[in-house]
């Protein structure tokens, strides 16, 4: 909202500071802007999307860059993208007006869901001349197209050039999710030196530990990556389930769980396990024929951690598969009570609920979008 704000607000000053204008048509502009301003902040954009036009009419560009953003902003997105083309025809276009011009477009692509338009457009942006922030703008854009069209290292390319100083968690961030793509396509020279850097950037970045447990666990001996994996886990909860889900991917590849399990079994007596960690055991358990080993597991984590859902639903399966059908309503009135209870985390950027384990929000796309 702000954003849009502060366009017409600065359209409303340049409309203020034109000195080539007749007094009677300068005098006209500036009230139609300031009207255009008070109706968006009236929460007409309606009316707002009227004046504005009559104002651009008067040849104010800054009017014509708050139209176009207005424009996307309502999701009348063929109207943006004609209005930023038709400023890239203007002849006497100066290069940081059309840097400027050619970032507003490659934004209406990106929301208009056409990805490559967007990236031609936006690399154009970052090749012209324009302020450090123009250029900045549309080197952030860049970068953001190329992530969303799953072109991450591309992405973190764009950010190394646009400099997070010494430590980068967004470059970490970045490069982590490259080497993880990489490595998917089993291209493991360029998921380790993706890996590599994304270290680089921020050596205590979880999301780049990650990427280089999942780049070299593999050739690590088993044990070695199974101790690396459980400390990551036990250090940062909250991505326990991502973590502790590649080792158990990991350990059936080798053939066995057991010592996995023996594993758990071994820290637990040493210190208490995660939530993940507990949840783990369990289902190991579970797995191999020891049904009511995983359900007294779960009735102890249960009792340290109520509200865990994860943890109620595997104890329902389990109660099912061994007939226990009796214990069921209690739990089903457990489980209703830990509802109840339950608030869902949000994401810090956009506040939509987190309902499944992630590097990034699933509604916005924000990295380190935990409270």
């Amino acid at each position: 909202m702000w954003m849009f704000v502060a366009a017409i607000a600065t359209g409303c000053l340049a409309v203020l500071g034109s000195l080539g204008w007749r007094r009677r048509v300068r005098g006209r502009a500036v009230e139609a802007s300031l009207q255009g301003f008070s109706y968006l902040l009236g929460g007409d954009p309606g009316a707002a999307i009227a004046v504005l036009t009559r104002v651009a009419a008067t040849g104010n560009l800054e009017a014509y860059f708050a139209l176009g953003a207005l424009f996307r902003r309502q999701g009348e997105l063929d109207r943006a993208i004609q209005l930023h083309r038709n400023i890239l025809k203007a002849p006497a276009l100066l290069g940081g007006q059309r840097a400027r011009a050619l970032t507003e477009l490659g934004r209406d692509f990106r929301k208009a869901q056409l990805g490559r338009e967007a990236i031609e457009v936006l690399r154009q942006a970052c090749a012209e001349p324009g302020s450090p922030a123009d250029t900045r703008a549309a080197a952030e854009e860049l970068r953001d197209a190329y992530l969303s069209a799953g072109e991450a290292r591309a992405a973190a390319e764009v950010q190394d050039q646009l400099g997070g100083g010494d430590v980068d968690p967004l470059a970490a961030h970045l490069w982590a999710e490259a080497a993880l793509l990489a490595l998917a396509t089993k291209d493991l020279e360029l998921a380790g030196e993706a890996a590599t850097r994304a270290r680089g950037a921020d050596s205590t970045s979880v999301h780049a530990r990650f990427a280089e447990l999942a780049v070299r666990g593999p050739r690590m001996e088993l044990a070695q990556a199974r101790g690396a994996a459980l400390d990551l886990a036990e250090e940062h909860p909250w991505a326990g389930s991502m973590v502790l889900g590649w080792l158990c991917e990991l350990e059936l590849a080798g053939g066995s769980t057991l010592a996995l399990a023996a594993a758990l079994e071994l820290r637990g007596q040493q210190r208490p396990l995660s939530a993940h960690g507990s949840l783990l055991k369990a289902d190991l358990a579970r797995r191999h024929g020891e049904p009511h080993v995983a359900a007294v597991e779960l009735q102890s984590l249960l009792e340290r951690a109520p509200e865990f859902l994860p943890a109620r639903q595997l104890l329902s399966e389990i109660l099912i598969e061994t007939g226990q059908l009796g214990e069921m309503p209690a739990q089903v009135r457990a489980l209703l009570s830990a509802l109840e209870g339950v608030a869902l985390p949000r994401c810090r950027h956009c506040q939509a609920p987190l309902r499944e384990a992630g590097w990034r929000c699933a509604a916005c796309g924000a990295f380190d979008f935990r409270q």
